[in-house]
């Protein structure tokens, strides 16, 4: 993950600041791409991270054992 934070970073500190282009002036597009593949490879890795930790506690939380009532909703949890 922190090659693609870094890969990420120097292409945005590339970027022209907003007052270094001229009024009404679009972004590269080749940039524009860029920067979207990289912060579409962040997104895949964190989801995927996501998707591992929850894999894992939910079957920490399944070893548990703990029964739980048959009307027990996941508002439980928040208090609402």
């Amino acid at each position: 993950m922190e090659e693609i934070l870094l890969r990420l970073q120097g292409l945005l500190d590339e970027l022209p600041s907003t007052g270094d282009a001229g009024p009404g002036s679009d972004p590269d597009p080749a940039e524009v791409r860029r920067v979207r593949g990289e912060l579409d490879g962040l997104i895949a890795l964190v989801e995927s991270h996501f998707t591992y930790e929850e894999k894992k506690l939910v079957t920490a939380l399944n070893e548990l054992g703990t029964p739980l009532p048959d009307d027990f909703t996941l508002s439980d949890l928040t208090g609402r």
